[in-house]
């Protein structure tokens, strides 16, 4: 309990850089959320557009032909080189990506902050507004940060993915904060940043500034789940005692969920479902395809138990946390490392099933890595692509938080709850929160 009352008011604002792509942001959201409960800290996010490197003119072929060859020098070559850089350095770089509107919404965040901090102590007011997710920033109950920062506080930039990390640490470096990442960056790497959240699939180096996590974290939580679950019940209520979520990725470079495949497995699923007489709530994502999409819906309007079907690309609605809170059984594709994270979250031993993999030279090569890494001639981090996912679902289900499922017909193959406690975003909210205290303390010190 006392250690608690420490970390309150140790980071006076989060910072999320915000890449637009809406895992990273849940990752990035997730591992805040849990900080703002434990420290009490304000959160907010800046917005990294995705045309932030075009001119706001209208392009001619060759500035289009152009724009990918600016992209790679500004967000590899040039970003690499920003751990060694000088505050003068950093600013060139940040200007040349477009990226001066997010240090000015920073100071300005930064200075309204210091300003109402030093107005809370002289009126002793200790309300805040609430965390509210909608408009995607948090601001709870907090004491007077430690006054350590360029700004008289303790300040967090926290991103997910490669897009969003050189923003993320030449914040840091400018405004005198502290700066994590979540995953490894493809040009940084982990090594200029304070913090690293890396999934153990990644194989990343030991060391005292990373923390290694059973996947991604994510944003899950038991009050996003209750609230969801509400809403998904009100508007298709279940029939029954069994409800059976289904939660579908698509095709990338390594896998394919095609029509035939929906045939083959969603189809038998269904029938199942019918003679048990389970409810199916089914959700696609961004990355299914029309043709399958299609095949869904010509599907589901046969079979009654499908209590429920969101396509991803024509619905905005997310109902991923409403299943959580409804289903007895959750199935997802072997595709999607993070909806096999986000339900082992939920409490659910997820249900993965195998989808087609592409065909290829990629795929000679992975079976070859893979067999040198067997016979041990390779280390396991070598691994890539389809071997190095399926390594990390192994690990899941050698957790007991996943399970290979086979035969979908067969309700006593569909594994249910763990009673594990599982919260990869929670562990490194207080893995950092306990980092930053061990920095104060040593610095006190001294």
């Amino acid at each position: 309990m006392a250690e608690l009352e420490r970390l309150k008011g140790l980071i006076g604002i989060i910072f999320i850089i915000n890449d637009g792509i809406r895992g990273h942001v849940n990752q990035s959201r997730g591992v805040a959320h849990f900080l703002s409960l434990i420290t009490g800290c304000d959160v907010y996010e800046l917005e990294v557009r995705p045309d932030f490197l075009i001119e706001n003119v209208k392009l001619n072929w060759i500035r289009e032909l152009l724009y990918p060859v600016k992209r790679f020098c500004i967000m590899k070559m040039s970003a690499k080189k920003l751990a060694g850089q000088d505050k003068r350095g950093i600013l060139r770089w940040l200007h040349r990506a477009g990226g001066e509107s997010l240090l000015k919404e920073a100071r300005e965040v930064l200075n309204r902050s210091t300003e109402g901090n030093v107005a809370s102590e002289l009126k002793a007011s200790p309300d805040r507004p609430a965390f509210d997710e909608e408009k995607s920033k948090a601001v709870t109950t907090a004491s007077t940060p430690k006054k350590l920062g360029a700004f008289g506080m303790n300040v967090l930039f926290l991103s997910a993915g490669s897009l969003s990390a050189p923003y993320c640490l030449a914040l840091a470096r400018l405004c005198g904060g502290k700066c994590a990442t979540i995953m490894t960056p493809s040009a940084l790497g982990v090594k200029p940043f304070d913090f690293a959240i890396v999934p153990d699939h990644d194989f990343p180096k030991a060391s005292e500034k990373v923390l290694v996590t059973l996947g991604a974290p994510n944003f899950v939580t038991p009050e996003r789940i209750k609230e969801e679950s509400q809403k998904l019940s009100g508007l298709y209520p279940p029939r029954s005692g069994v409800q059976i979520g289904l939660l579908l990725g698509g095709s990338d470079g390594n896998y394919q969920i095609t029509p035939r495949w929906v045939k083959e497995n969603v189809r038998p699923l269904l029938e199942f479902a019918t003679r048990e007489r389970a409810d199916v709530y089914i959700t696609t994502s961004r990355r299914t395809s029309r043709e399958t999409e299609q095949a869904l819906e010509t599907l589901s309007k046969r079979y009654p138990c499908v209590r429920y079907l969101c396509i991803a690309s024509r619905d905005p609605y997310n109902p991923v946390y409403g299943i959580f809170g409804l289903a007895t059984h959750v199935l997802a594709t072997e595709d999607s490392v993070s909806m096999i994270s986000e339900a082992a979250t939920a409490g659910f031993c997820t249900g993965v099933l195998p989808v087609e993999h592409k065909k290829g030279i990629k795929r000679v090569l992975e079976a070859l890595i893979l067999l040198f890494v067997k016979l041990k001639v390779l280390p396991p981090k070598k691994l890539f692509g389809i071997p190095k996912f399926t390594r990390a679902i192994d690990n899941f289900c050698e957790h007991g938080l996943a399970r290979w499922v086979k035969d979908v017909t067969n309700l006593s193959c569909l594994p249910g709850k763990h009673d594990r406690e599982f919260c990869e975003a929670k562990r490194a909210a207080e893995w950092i929160a306990s980092n930053i205290l061990n920095f104060i303390c040593c610095k006190e010190k001294v």
